[in-house]
């Protein structure tokens, strides 16, 4: 059975979501996030169209490859086509840099810089710049993203941005064996051993439950100009296909099927309600923002707080890109 990819994606976020119209209430909510959360670290994403999914370009890649058939890939799916990538990544000899062998994670890191589908989604750390890509002019729906309607341009549409309460997941500040998942030659989680159908759709491991934001070494000016990092972990999965995301932020009442959570997002993470009295330490916040407060919010970031393509894209490949919108 095929679905449209676009159709429930928003059902996921939606009732955890603050909805904003304008520049002002846009940072009464991001002051409320801070506030809820004052001992907090906050990475953030910001997305041109509230229906989008919040997945990795690896992810997006399998589902096109499934012909969004009922099934998302799983954990599995992904371990192995990361494991060609890499594979392919070091018979170009590519593997190599200034200063010896890349680590795996330094390997994705290069290939999502240049676009390789990777389980890797950017983020900052800077709300600010994550507003910017959320109202950008030039972000066109369905670019690039497979099984996503098409349409004419974003500025027609809603925008989200998320906010992550990152604090205990920032790998390079909580456990060590973590802190070193950057120096690891191997893949630093671990490797699905499961071989049948119905082990693999059940196999669980450190990453399912979990997510993790990594900061890279700055290896290109364009992730310091961004104050980049990158969001990862399992796909959402849980023992025996039981349900545990509330549909509600009460949690009463239902609950998501894992296919429906896969289906808004690629990432092990629970939606949460600023309403909420004791958010979680890693709390995850969205904020809808209304596409006509679109033009008012992007004029403030790049009028009042300098933030362009220029100064964000500050290389030969972000101009060229930039270029192709001024023909």
């Amino acid at each position: 059975m095929s679905f449209d990819c676009c159709e429930q994606q928003n059902l996921f976020w939606d009732p955890f979501e603050e909805v904003v119209g304008d520049l002002a209430e846009f940072e009464k909510v991001m002051k409320c996030i801070f506030d809820k959360r004052p001992k907090g670290k906050f990475a953030w994403r910001g997305q041109g169209n509230a229906s989008w999914s919040l997945h990795s370009s690896l992810y997006r890649v399998l589902i096109k490859q499934q012909k969004c058939h009922s099934k998302f890939p799983r954990e599995s799916d992904l371990r192995e086509a990361e494991t060609r990538v890499l594979k392919e990544f070091h018979q170009w000899g590519l593997h190599m840099g200034d200063y010896g062998r890349l680590s795996v994670m330094n390997q994705l890191a290069v290939l999502q810089h240049y676009g390789c589908p990777t389980r890797f989604i950017d983020v900052t750390f800077n709300p600010w710049i994550a507003a910017w890509f959320a109202v950008k002019r030039d972000s066109l729906c369905g670019k690039e993203r497979p099984c996503y309607k098409q349409c004419k341009q974003d500025r027609l549409h809603d925008a989200r941005v998320f906010a992550f309460d990152v604090k205990n997941v920032l790998i390079s500040e909580i456990d060590e064996n973590r802190r070193f998942w950057e120096d690891n030659n191997q893949f630093p989680w671990p490797k699905a051993s499961a071989t049948t159908e119905e082990e693999k759709e059940k196999f669980i491991d450190w990453t399912t439950g979990e997510y993790f934001v990594w900061k890279p070494p700055h290896f290109h000016k364009r992730l310091a100009a961004q104050n980049g990092a990158f969001l990862f972990s399992g796909v959402p999965t849980t023992k025996d296909g039981r349900k545990a995301w509330p549909k509600s932020p009460s949690g009463k009442g239902d609950n998501w099927l894992v296919d429906d959570v896969r289906k808004g997002t690629s990432i092990a993470l629970r939606p949460h309600s600023l309403i909420s009295r004791r958010p979680p330490n890693d709390a995850t916040y969205s904020i809808r923002i209304l596409h006509k407060a679109k033009g008012e919010i992007r004029e403030y970031i790049e009028k009042r707080l300098g933030f362009t393509e220029a100064t964000l894209f500050p290389d030969y490949m972000g101009f060229s890109d930039f270029s192709k919108t001024i023909m």
